[in-house]
């Protein structure tokens, strides 16, 4: 039996989340739960459940009672781009969730270390085509964005860069720093400090629009590259099967969380977490982001031939 809104929540409420503790958008997640607990009287409780690209945390969510209980918050890889990469998931990702609201986007930048004679991505192309795969770049498995951007440079602009696979974003990073690899991709909000302290250089945003954090970097596109860019999202879902006014009292919850004076400086901008056109809409437009996203994301895995496995 499904709770209706009028007595929901009449006990504790979980949010699942499929990624460590300690991630950029983490503590923005717990301010949300605890927002909720207050507004609600009820505990919700957040629940980092790591591992196997998210899929174990994602698979707790999709298989839980749909009665409001059980609610996630995840990013694009665990719903959008797991499905084209991986053969076999324990949770389908169109069918098991129902999306609730579109929390904030982490965009992110190709950067590189200070000796690497280039100021912009074009040059970055320009350099790549003189010297094929002498350039490293630093990737985070068959899902980072890296991957897919070099995927693409190579297919569609004949730019042949040399991939270091590191287990993390965190390692791909400090290789940059150390000069370990001459470029990577990273979070943007977490590498503000040592892009202004010369440590490294931002060559593009990853974004559709340049970022307010790093306003005077042009963005990919600006610099001339034709791929798709498909934002690295924040967002809120519960097991399909959830009452409608169930997700409709959680986003506008976190939607008024969001408006609140000094959160989006304290628990978004601190993290390098922006808002876009959709973060805090209703469920419906979170709902039509999403199926644009895929379409984005399915261009590119098959534009550049990528694998399942």
């Amino acid at each position: 039996m499904l709770f209706r809104s009028q007595s929901w929540p009449s006990k504790t409420v979980r949010i699942v989340v499929p990624h460590t503790a300690g991630a950029p958008f983490d503590g923005e997640l717990r301010q949300f739960a605890q927002s909720m607990s207050q507004v609600f009287g009820q505990p919700f409780v957040h629940d980092n459940r790591d591992g196997a690209d998210g899929a174990i945390g994602a698979e707790a969510c999709a298989k839980s009672a749909p009665d409001g209980y059980t609610l996630c918050a995840t990013t694009s890889s665990v719903i959008t781009l797991n499905p084209l990469v991986h053969l076999k998931l324990p949770y389908d990702a169109e069918k098991d969730f129902v999306p609730i609201v579109h929390v904030g986007v982490l965009n992110s930048a190709v950067i590189a270390h200070p000796s690497v004679p280039v100021n912009s991505f074009r040059e970055l192309m320009t350099l790549a085509r003189s010297k094929p795969d002498a350039v490293s770049f630093g990737t985070m498995g068959a899902t980072s964005y890296g991957t897919l951007l070099m995927g693409w440079l190579r297919a569609k602009n004949g730019v042949s860069l040399y991939g270091v696979p590191y287990k993390n974003a965190t390692q791909s990073m400090t290789a940059a720093v150390g000069g370990e690899v001459q470029v990577t991709t990273y979070a943007l909000g977490q590498i503000l400090p040592m892009i202004k302290s010369g440590k490294l250089k931002a060559l593009a945003v990853v974004s559709t629009k340049r970022s307010q954090f790093l306003p005077d970097v042009p963005t990919l596109s600006e610099e001339g590259l034709d791929m798709p860019l498909p934002r690295n999202w924040i967002g809120m879902f519960a097991p399909t099967g959830t009452s409608r006014e169930i997700v409709n009292r959680v986003n506008g919850e976190v939607a008024r969380v969001i408006a609140s004076p000094g959160f989006k400086d304290k628990f978004m901008m601190a993290r390098g977490i922006e808002a876009d056109e959709f973060t805090a809409q209703p469920a419906d437009s979170f709902a039509a982001f999403l199926k644009k996203d895929r379409e984005e994301y399915t261009t590119i895995v098959n534009t550049i031939g990528l694998k399942r496995q």
